[in-house]
């Protein structure tokens, strides 16, 4: 089940299985929006963000930038998701 996000323009819905990972280059104003499940993302070409980030259902990641990501579920079960523009973005 995808859930709906009406300020938002759906690029491309994914699932990634527990343990699964991709590599996605993301542009400026693109958002992953997870639905289900936890994503980890660590960014691979953002200078000085070494950090990995875990978005929870619900959550939303915005990148900054044109981005190389990647992501794995993080979690017993799958994680479901958009990559998205938001509708308002000029």
């Amino acid at each position: 089940m995808m859930l709906t996000h009406p300020s938002f323009l759906p690029r491309q819905a994914w699932q990634l299985l527990p343990g699964q990972a991709c590599t996605w280059q993301l542009q400026p104003g693109e958002t992953l929006m997870v639905d289900q499940g936890r994503l980890w993302l660590t960014r691979v070409t953002r200078v000085g963000d070494a950090q990995d980030h875990v978005i929870q259902a619900g959550a939303r990641w915005l990148a900054q930038g044109c981005e190389t990501v990647v992501v794995e579920s993080f979690g017993p079960g799958p994680c479901l998701g958009l990559r998205a523009f938001s509708a308002d973005r000029g």
